[in-house]
Parts: C-alpha cells; structure tokens; sequence
C-alpha cells in the first residue's frame, strides 16, 4: 500500500475527509501547524498539563482538564510512564512528571559548554590565588526564595 492511501485509509477510519485540509491548530508562540500528529499532540497535551500542576493527576482529572475521555488517555499515559516521561506519586494519587526532559536538554552541547567553560574559569582561578576553588549551582533554578536541594560542585582535579 502506498504512503498516500495509507494516510487516506487512517483519515476515513478516524471519521476524517481526506479531500478536506487539516485544520490549523495553534501550537505555542502563536504559530500555527500545517501538519498534524494527533497521538504525538495528545502525549505533548498530557506532558505540558503535568508542568503545570503541582499536584500529582489521575486518569480522570487529565481527561477532564484536556476534554478528551479517559479511554482515549489511558494507552498514552501507560506508554508516557513506560518511557519514563511520567510516574506515579509516591502516595499513588495520580501521575507527575520524572526528570527525563531535564535530563536530556541538559545533555545539549550549550549546557554541556557551560560546565565545560565553568570548569576552565575554576582551574584558571585556582592557579592565580594559590587556593582552592568551587563553583556551586542550584539545580532549581535562580529562584531566590527556594533553597537549593541539591548542589553541583565543580574545581579542578588539580590540588593546590
């Protein structure tokens, strides 16, 4: 079956007219896309829900808040925790999101630079002051009103 009949055959299966064009839908930053993805959509849907809640959401409530029923969700929420985008809470009230994002645009060369620029700065400065140095970051962020939970340290292997 070719590419095109293929897409035609899933369009009637989905109640769609293939000879109608796909309606624009508006995306972030106001730009609208002229192509479509709808399970890819809903699994972006559910991520960007979950960031924005500060309590953990179950089934129900995620299909209430993005008005689509719960069957259609489950399979995407189960695939979305498989990957690791989601779990569970601790107390089981419902989905959050893990780390997984954050942990791979961290994994970008920009980031990856900055470390790497940071670490030289540190090894420089050790060398100048005779002293050993440290730099520390938060990883919640620049929030001033928050405490850092956890800290990375970074100096030299160099001991002065």
């Amino acid at each position: 079956m070719k590419i095109e009949d293929q897409a035609i055959s899933e369009s009637r299966r989905y109640g769609q007219n293939p000879a109608s064009p796909m309606p624009n839908k508006t995306g972030s930053g106001g730009r609208t896309s002229r192509y479509r993805a709808p399970a890819l959509e809903k699994g972006l849907d559910v991520i960007e829900l979950l960031a924005a809640e500060k309590s953990p959401l179950n089934l129900s409530a995620i299909s209430q808040r993005l008005g689509r029923s719960s069957g259609e969700l489950f399979r995407m929420l189960q695939v979305l925790e498989f990957k690791g985008f989601i779990t569970t809470s601790d107390s089981g009230a419902g989905y959050v999101l893990t780390n997984k994002l954050f942990a791979l645009a961290m994994a970008q060369a920009p980031v990856r630079s900055l470390v790497e620029t940071a670490l030289g700065i540190v090894t420089v400065a050790e060398a100048n002051m005779a002293h050993a140095v440290r730099a520390v970051t938060s990883r919640r962020g620049l929030d001033p009103r928050r405490r850092p939970s956890r800290i990375k340290t970074m100096s030299s292997s160099r001991s002065v």
